[in-house]
């Protein structure tokens, strides 16, 4: 008897130490996906992502990451199906209110209470990624964003991005270049032109609903 007993507990130990090591395993590979997301390298973070077993206290953290990737990597169809898996799994989610910026949680708070289910959220401004030069040169320039940021604070805020343009519109319209309507119209009907004078983005977000 006594020796089944030792059996016993020996083998609930080795059962213990196995959990416990795969989830050390599993949470380094969480965190190197984080680093290599962080890196910009979103395939590399793809591929970690997707061999490693989730626990079940990082499976809302590790889904925010795959879509943040298949987002930077303008995987579109995949972004939103994984998107409803994260919603689906965590309708309630929030950043911790550390890692985000106060202003702007403040602010995608205040359009999500206003907004009805369903409804969308228009957001263009300056792109840092194509307009770090001259970002600086107005006094309200004071949080710089690109469209991958601003399209990861609004997924973290509860909003589900649907289009995003990183080249829309001209920095400003300020200076020689002509704002006759007619050419204005004739610009937003050509997306080509978009790439070459393009310096600010566009993304259209909703609110889940």
């Amino acid at each position: 008897m006594n020796v089944l007993r030792t059996t016993l507990a020996i083998a609930a130990v080795v059962i213990l130490c196995a959990a416990s090591a795969a989830r050390i395993s599993a949470s380094e590979d969480l965190t190197r996906a984080k680093d290599l997301y962080h890196a910009a390298a979103y395939d590399d973070a793809l591929m970690v992502l997707s061999g490693m077993k989730v626990a079940p206290s990082e499976t809302v953290e590790a889904n925010l990451y795959r879509v943040l990737c298949l987002i930077a990597l303008d995987r579109r169809d995949e972004a939103k199906e994984a998107m409803g898996k994260l919603i689906e799994t965590a309708p309630l989610y929030q950043l911790p209110e550390e890692e985000t910026s106060p202003r702007v949680r403040a602010m995608f708070a205040e359009v999500r209470k206003v907004l009805k289910p369903g409804g969308q959220f228009i957001v263009v401004g300056p792109n840092i990624q194509y307009a770090y030069r001259e970002y600086w040169d107005f006094y309200d320039h004071y949080l710089p964003l690109s469209h991958l940021s601003l399209s990861e604070g609004l997924l973290l805020a509860g909003f589900v991005p649907e289009r995003v343009i990183d080249r829309f519109l001209p920095y400003t319209m300020q200076g020689r270049t002509p704002t006759w309507d007619i050419l204005i119209k004739l610009y937003l009907r050509v997306p080509l032109a978009w790439r070459f004078m393009g310096k600010q983005f566009l993304v259209v977000a909703r609110k889940p609903g």
